[in-house]
């Protein structure tokens, strides 16, 4: 520009975008004669979620990546980490994988990644769509709450099967849900403030808080922990349409489990991870 010289130039154009180009041109959105002058040789790449059988190499592929980077030694992933990841949609494609996979080995003190280090967790299958939409949203709440009772009556089983472990239920939910919920929300913490229906100065300190834990090594839970935990989208969906914290739903479906089983309060405050005097407060309204 304001030379009298013409300069040659060799140059290769690549162009990507992640709309329908034919579609734009339709509506007017975009230029017809720029759609054909770039359109020299397409590559279409589908999305993650679009090939689900790549989701496992990947994944495998960037944690021996994440294994060199941070000089760990980590196996590869138990079953319910490989369920998760290939039930997860992707939304943010290669990259967000990257970055769950990242943030697992960092998190990681076991020789295999797991659910909660990934923050994704499986999700129950076998149920099938109902029509129209609002019947479907309708189905899918309430199958997660069933889900939600489902999960809140197997671990309670598990706990009680062995009465001197007696582990702290409510603040193990309670951390695995907070870190979901930040994975589901790509670790923007307003965001997972606002699903979670907390203030983010408070969601600030709890996930500080439960990173040192993992970074500690003092995370324990039992083998099945996952295995009928609903989706966090799911829980925040439910959550949402009964206007109630997501945290506190939780919280009252581990306390409705634990007045329905032949225990003394004493017991199931421990369980819920609190003192009797609150225990018995948090049961009032339930009762």
């Amino acid at each position: 520009m304001g030379s009298s010289v013409y300069t040659t130039v060799d140059t290769r154009i690549l162009a990507a975008t992640n709309k329908n180009l034919k579609a734009l041109i339709e509506i007017g959105d975009f230029r017809e004669d720029l759609y054909y002058r770039l359109n020299v040789f397409a590559i279409e790449s589908p999305a993650l979620r679009d090939r689900p059988d790549d989701i496992i190499l990947l994944a495998k592929h960037y944690l021996k990546v994440f294994e060199r980077r941070y000089g760990k030694s980590v196996a590869g992933f138990t079953r319910d980490a490989e369920q998760a990841l290939s039930d997860y949609e992707w939304p943010g494609n290669i990259r967000e994988l990257i970055n769950v996979i990242n943030r697992g080995v960092i998190l990681c003190k076991d020789s295999q990644l797991n659910s909660i280090h990934l923050g994704l967790f499986p999700a129950s299958h076998g149920s099938k769509p109902i029509e129209p939409r609002h019947h479907q949203i309708v189905s899918e709440e309430a199958q997660t709450a069933d889900r939600l009772s489902s999960w809140m009556k197997d671990q309670v089983a598990l706990a009680l099967a062995d009465p001197k472990a007696m582990p702290s239920l409510g603040p193990w939910m309670e951390e695995d849900l907070i870190l979901a919920c930040m994975a589901s929300n790509q670790e923007v913490l307003n965001r997972a403030a606002q699903a979670l229906d907390m203030p983010e100065s408070t969601l600030r300190r709890k996930v500080a808080r439960i990173r040192k834990k993992y970074r500690d090594g003092i995370v324990q839970r039992p083998a099945n922990w996952y295995s009928t935990m609903p989706t966090i989208n799911g829980l925040v969906q439910l959550a949402a349409s009964l206007r109630q914290p997501l945290l506190e739903l939780v919280s009252q479906a581990l306390i409705k489990e634990l007045e329905s089983q032949p225990i003394h309060h004493q017991d199931a405050a421990r369980l819920l991870g609190v003192s009797l005097p609150t225990y018995r407060r948090l049961r009032a309204p339930l009762s």
